[in-house]
């Protein structure tokens, strides 16, 4: 009983951490006249749609992609105000509907490691990886959920290398960074995105 206590309680701390997050953000999105990438994130996903993106997958969804999906499912729209820098937030059906183009990717990888930075052997071998931003067909952020790290993939090299321990820590960094001055919003045309600032 201790340890489900534990569990749960964990488990509530690292939402509550998601929402703050979020929250910076999103607030720093406004201060720096980029409402349109907040007023694009979707609406909470409900708990039945992760879990039947979870029975397609064949696989648990991390808990913290399921905690950023139930405070916001997506996108409402691609390509226009992505959330991940430049890269869509996917929600739960898209996410499960694209995730055959990385996998097609991955024979390729294990065949080539030298494309690869800090990859573990145990995450090369699973198939259990979830494309969660894209940005084009090819550019994504994908999470392996036996470790729930969060790693980019593109064609350029490396093709395949780790952001970050988890989205939750990569969420905290953004939202820190942004706070400090190290992001940028960028506008072209109609559309706007967050960028590192060189």
């Amino acid at each position: 009983m201790q340890v489900t206590e534990t569990t749960d309680a964990s488990q509530n701390a690292r939402a509550e951490r998601m929402r703050t997050a979020l929250g910076r953000i999103k607030a720093w999105l406004r201060s720096n006249k980029a409402e349109d990438i907040v007023a694009n994130l979707a609406p909470p996903t409900c708990d039945e749609e992760i879990a039947s993106c979870a029975k397609v997958l064949g696989f648990a969804i991390p808990d913290d992609l399921r905690e950023l999906w139930l405070l916001h499912g997506g996108q409402n729209v691609e390509k226009t105000h992505p959330f991940l820098e430049s890269h869509d937030l996917l929600g739960p059906a898209m996410a499960a509907s694209v995730r055959q183009d990385f996998l097609s990717t991955l024979p390729m990888l294990r065949d080539a490691p030298d494309d690869l930075v800090e990859v573990t052997e145990e995450e090369l071998a699973s198939d259990e990886w979830l494309t969660i931003g894209k940005c084009g067909r090819w550019d994504v952020r994908v999470i392996c959920a036996p470790t729930g790290r969060l790693f980019g993939s593109s064609p350029d090299y490396p093709q395949l290398y780790a952001i970050s321990g988890s989205l939750l820590d990569w969420l905290e960094t953004f939202a820190e960074g942004a706070e400090s001055g190290e992001y940028e919003v960028i506008r072209l045309g109609e559309s706007c995105f967050v960028s590192p600032i060189l």
